[in-house]
């Protein structure tokens, strides 16, 4: 009969440690569910890079890489917001075409990029636009140490576009620019990454207006 009860005994205590995980385990998931549910996801179509630059890049690479940007951009450790920002790929750098599958996707926000130079050194600067007023000494053209020099400098100037899925007008509109000794791709990628930065810097502090419906 010892044995008997200490069996039972012992089923018993397991029975009540398996109950007491079950019960650990729902409430973690409910915890996490509502977490979840909490949280506020901002999501930002990227439309493919436009290029009206002399020089060719890969497009649809270069518009992955800007997506990617974003998505690694980590919530600042003190904020006490609890939005997540998420970036997807858009198939078209038309507005209306990019617009159109935004708001099929669920979309906040919408960037348009667009690569407006790309040089190296010893490439002559391009003719000033209507009304543009240039400062200062190019960065690459007519370069006096083109012959002598082991790495290319390369200068790209992009332009890029901020709108809520309902507005006809930009919420931002600027331009980033550098010169660097690297490649046609890599200037670019680098100026992205500056990019993608300042577009969660944007939406995250308040500064653009909230997605109009």
């Amino acid at each position: 009969m010892s044995g008997a009860k200490t069996y039972v005994l012992n089923f018993s205590v397991l029975l009540a440690f398996l109950v007491a995980g079950a019960v650990h385990c729902s409430l973690a998931t409910d915890k996490g569910e509502k977490s979840d549910k909490n949280e506020t996801v901002v999501r930002i179509g990227v439309a493919v890079l436009k290029n009206t630059s002399t020089r060719s890049v890969p497009l649809t690479f270069q518009r992955d890489r800007l997506v990617s940007d974003i998505n690694h951009i980590k919530k600042p450790k003190h904020s006490k917001g609890n939005t997540k920002i998420e970036a997807v790929a858009l198939d078209s750098s038309s507005l209306e075409a990019a617009k159109e599958q935004a708001r099929t996707l669920g979309c906040d926000y919408i960037v348009f990029t667009n690569l407006t130079e790309l040089r190296e050194s010893g490439d002559a600067a391009p003719v000033p636009r209507p009304g543009e007023i240039r400062l200062g000494r190019d960065p690459v053209a007519n370069d006096p140490n083109v012959a002598e020099r082991h790495d290319v400098q390369r200068y790209a100037v992009l332009d890029f576009q901020l709108y809520g899925v309902g507005d006809a007008s930009p919420r931002v509109e600027t331009s980033v620019s550098d010169h660097q000794p690297t490649t046609e791709d890599g200037i670019v990628s680098m100026l992205l990454d500056r990019m993608a930065t300042r577009v969660v810097s944007e939406i995250r502090s308040g500064n653009s207006r909230p997605p109009m419906e």
